[in-house]
């Protein structure tokens, strides 16, 4: 094949030599690379369009002619300071891709919100950005940077730094669906205690970072209510970790009823959407009330309670009776 000389071979052959090089700029574009690696990609790829193994001279001179055709055809500007070393990418002088106006938008959104070194996974998406826009024309670069119409958000985290063993031990037990072993302390805790829980996911609400996990046991008999119930857990709460070999398997959340009323002051121009799946439901005196299945309670309730008179929970009788309390304990303190 890369010896027909037709019109039609030229071109297919010429087309394999690009793909080639494509090839080793993708692994550039990846991470530095070693020779060996790089000389690799040209071996696989001599195999896989049929000319058999290479002899280490033909090798040898299809990656420096590779080398030459990067810099000269796409503009790459690749460091390599010895033998030893790596080769590394550090800049791509010809566009390769261009952005239409809505992922313009995008990016400069990215930008704009993950810029702060407090902001999570901000050195991931600037990393993300980076590369991005190295393979951008100049003139969508400055786009990106000028652009004006863009929702900023305060994505700044509030809480005190995670040590690194607890995030990585929840980043394995979240990617091996393994159970964790966590020493926590909630907001009424006088002290930690001991939990086994299944992690599931992990967000980021209110600045606040919150591992989502059911409760498999509690160690201390003051809080078996909790086992079988899945938990907001606190990032910055967990003291201590630590992986156990238990495998487990997604068990959906137990949902409670939970009914309110909002008051027709406050729903003239429609009601915010706290709970997914919620059903509303029109009065006639322009209140509304409103029907969701709720799998954690103690945030939900509170979440209501900003509407302070102007909402009234009405059902299910375990969320009433929870709002009752939570009122009562807070008119204990005022009077």
């Amino acid at each position: 094949m890369a010896n027909d000389k037709s019109n039609g071979g030229l071109r297919q052959s010429q087309w394999l030599v690009i793909r080639r090089c494509l090839l080793l700029l993708h692994q550039l574009m990846r991470e530095p690379s070693t020779a060996t690696e790089l000389r690799q990609i040209i071996i696989d790829h001599a195999r896989e369009i049929g000319d058999g193994v290479l002899e280490p001279k033909a090798l040898d001179r299809r990656f420096e002619e590779d080398k030459n055709r990067l810099r000269d055809w796409f503009g790459c500007v690749i460091e390599h300071e010895g033998r030893n070393s790596p080769y590394i990418l550090i800049a791509i002088e010809k566009p390769l891709i261009d952005l239409s106006t809505e992922a313009i938008l995008g990016m400069a959104f990215l930008n704009s919100n993950f810029s702060a070194p407090t902001v999570p996974m901000g050195g991931e998406v600037r990393t993300l950005i980076d590369q991005i826009k190295s393979v951008l024309p100049v003139q969508t670069r400055r786009k990106i940077e000028t652009q004006k119409r863009t929702l900023e958000m305060d994505l700044a985290v509030r809480d005190a730094p995670i040590p690194e063993y607890i995030q990585l031990d929840i980043d394995t037990t979240l990617n091996e669906r393994r159970v964790l072993q966590i020493w926590y302390q909630g907001n009424d805790d006088q002290q930690p205690w001991w939990y086994d829980i299944e992690p599931e996911r992990t967000y980021l609400k209110n600045a606040h970072r919150y591992l989502y996990a059911r409760c498999r046991s509690a160690h201390s008999q003051e809080k078996k209510g909790i086992e079988g119930r899945h938990i907001e857990f606190r990032m910055d709460r967990i003291h201590k970790t630590q992986p156990l070999p238990d495998h487990f398997l997604k068990i959906r959340p137990r949902t409670i009823e939970l009914e309110y009323t909002l008051s027709a002051e406050i729903t003239r121009s429609g009601i915010t959407q706290h709970f997914k799946d919620h059903h509303v439901f029109l009065q006639f005196d322009g209140s509304v009330k409103v029907k969701v299945a709720s799998d954690n309670l103690f945030i939900d309730l509170r979440k209501l309670l900003h509407y302070g008179a102007s909402c009234k929970v009405i059902g299910g009788d375990e969320a009433v009776a929870e709002m009752k309390k939570i009122i009562h304990d807070m008119n204990q303190i005022y009077t």
